[in-house]
């Protein structure tokens, strides 16, 4: 398992309340541009100040930023999350780290501080959570999430034993600038050097991000884990910077488990809806198990892209997989069209929101994010046109690739 860290988080950030209950916003630090010739994206006090004018004016505040995540990738991602169940805040609005299909791919430097995606979380009077983010330069808002919902319950412990609205608030005591030069000349450097698929993240305060460390001052991690094509035991590394001169205040180096080498996934009693063109949408629910652990929401994921699906009928024939084309690139099963005549799958969360598509592709079949996590309460989304809707079929997952093992079936 991947190791983990926590300690008191401290600090206060620069938020005043108004006689009116209105949060009068005063950026962390004064806010400067980003160092020249890096792509779009922002330091902690240039997304922080946006993500607290936001904050501000979004009613039942005042609110108070009790978490900070920065994700910085060269390739796509899906972050490893502690969130417990992970499933819980799926569907949350626009891209964050429990759907990572949205967060940018970043090609300037990991020395920068820079980061394309920014996760704030806020906190209110009644332990609700407000979370922000920042996409490249432009911000994504909420809607709040109350307590009394499965993604405010999984949030409720966030630093494992308070509940939000006792957690202080924070602010970084320098900018990500300073502590991403720190972590690069002393961690970063090195590990890309042996590794150059990588995935940078920055902390501030308890976040629901694996194995990123937190208290006073920065903590910073770089590692390969939910990139597309790494599983096993791959090296990670991590610093907590507290110094704007450094050096860090710890390292370490170490192997984080990615995911595990083998996994079954099981699906409930398989319900039917009418669908486009006269064809069927079969909802099969999903668990996922692994022979290694007892509890099938551990944070050792199964990425789509490990996971391959075949369709066939009562003879054993596979059945034509169709390319999918979906309106405005919104995925969903109002907006999404089968091109030919033959079947695809969706991914879906518990409350029926399209995560993901798994269709024929431009050449093979592929998943549209292959990022996205598959996770037990999930949904896989079948659907069957007229011509063989009727039939007797059977789903299979295997796996796309040989260190993973993966089996299940179902009948739909």
């Amino acid at each position: 398992m991947r190791p983990t860290s926590s300690s008191a988080a401290s600090i206060a950030v620069g938020v005043a309340l108004a006689t009116v209950l209105v949060l009068v916003i005063a950026p962390p630090h004064s806010v400067s541009p980003a160092p020249g010739g890096e792509p779009p994206g922002y330091t902690f006090d240039q997304a922080a100040s946006r993500a607290l004018s936001q904050a501000a004016n979004t009613s039942d505040g005042p609110w108070r930023l009790i978490s900070a995540a920065g994700v910085v990738t060269n390739q796509p991602l899906m972050p490893e999350v502690v969130t417990y169940p992970a499933v819980a805040c799926q569907d949350l609005t626009g891209p964050t780290v429990w759907n990572g299909s949205g967060i940018p791919v970043w090609t300037g430097s990991m020395a920068a501080g820079i980061a394309p995606f920014w996760e704030f979380l806020f906190v209110n009077y009644s332990n609700a959570i407000l979370p922000v983010q920042t996409v490249n330069e432009s911000v994504v808002l909420g809607p709040p999430v109350p307590l009394n919902t499965p993604c405010g319950e999984a949030l409720y412990h966030l630093d494992g034993t308070n509940p939000p609205s006792n957690l202080p608030a924070i602010v970084a005591p320098f900018d990500s600038s300073v502590a991403g030069s720190i972590a690069w000349n002393y961690e970063g450097r090195q590990f890309t050097g042996q590794q150059p698929q990588v995935a940078e993240y920055f902390g501030l305060g308890p976040t629901v991000l694996s194995g990123l460390p937190w208290g006073p001052g920065w903590g910073v991690k770089y590692g390969a884990c939910g990139l597309k094509g790494f599983t096993g035991d791959l090296p990670e590394a991590s610093a907590g910077i507290t110094s704007p001169s450094g050096p860090p205040s710890f390292q370490t180096n170490g192997t984080g488990t990615c995911t595990f080498t083998s996994y079954t996934v099981s699906f409930g009693p398989a319900s039917r809806s009418s669908a486009p063109e006269s064809g069927v949408f079969v909802s099969l629910p999903i668990t996922v198990n692994s022979p290694y652990v007892n509890n099938s929401l551990a944070i050792e994921s199964l990425a789509a892209w490990i996971i391959a699906l075949g369709l066939t009928n009562a003879t054993g024939a596979s059945q034509a997989l169709s390319t999918v084309s979906c309106l405005s690139g919104i995925i969903g099963p109002t907006s999404c069209r089968a091109t030919g005549l033959g079947w695809f799958a969706a991914l879906a969360s518990d409350t029926g929101y399209w995560l993901d598509l798994f269709d024929s592709g431009a050449t093979t079949p592929t998943w549209l994010h292959p990022n996205v996590d598959v996770l037990t309460n999930d949904t896989l989304v079948v659907y069957l046109p007229a011509s063989i809707a009727a039939e007797s079929l059977t789903l299979t997952t295997n796996s796309a690739i040989s260190s993973v093992h993966v089996s299940g079936s179902a009948t739909v």
